[in-house]
């Protein structure tokens, strides 16, 4: 994305286009949005956007992106999860930094939301989580067949979790963080049931 010899400039420049995309949608539709209004808003030229994204779609693309590797760095901190003995502690742990960076992120996700871009957002954001999150779950020596079976405990947990996102986004986040992390982990353990009772 950027030139490398001026990278303080180019993560200045990005991060202002970032920051008036957001503002503008604040207030208009974003499909009514131009490039145009968002280098004015921006105080930047249009060379300078061209020389970063091709569209505006790019651009939240990559505030999308953004966000999650801010996430991955609020779980840096933790453990790695062993999918073969996960312990109720460490998901409870995984689903609290979840819910508060996101309650800590409930403008994006409201305008987001009214928006009506939510779908965008999931689908971006589970294909870029995706690029993390095997180093997070899995340590390096894990075997070809677990992982395997932590791809597909992946995509459903990302669907899972993006969809109650979207409910709690719908609802204002009128439910606590605490609510939000039992209810994650009561629907993880009904599933974790049901899968077994079919093996």
């Amino acid at each position: 994305m950027a030139n490398k010899p001026n990278n303080r400039r180019v993560e200045e420049s990005v991060n202002f286009l970032m920051e008036a995309l957001l503002t503008l949608m604040k207030r208009e539709c974003y499909h009514r949005i131009s490039i145009t209004q968002i280098c004015q808003e921006a105080h930047i030229g249009r060379n300078t956007f061209y020389r970063n994204f091709t569209t505006k779609d790019d651009l939240l693309k990559h505030i999308i992106r953004k966000k999650v590797r801010d996430i991955v760095e609020a779980f840096e901190a933790g453990r790695y999860i062993d999918l073969q003995n996960v312990q109720t502690k460490d998901m409870e742990l995984t689903y609290r930094r979840y819910y508060e960076f996101w309650y800590s992120q409930k403008q994006f996700l409201s305008t987001i939301h009214h928006q009506n871009l939510f779908c965008l957002f999931a689908n971006e954001y589970a294909a870029n989580l995706h690029n993390y999150v095997f180093d997070y779950i899995l340590p390096p020596d894990q075997s070809d067949t677990a992982e395997r079976s932590a791809d597909f405990m992946y995509a459903w947990s990302a669907a899972s979790l993006t969809s109650l996102l979207h409910t709690w986004t719908v609802h204002q986040f009128s439910e606590s963080i605490d609510f939000m992390v039992q209810l994650t982990l009561r629907f993880r353990s009904h599933w974790g049931n049901m899968t077994d009772k079919t093996k």
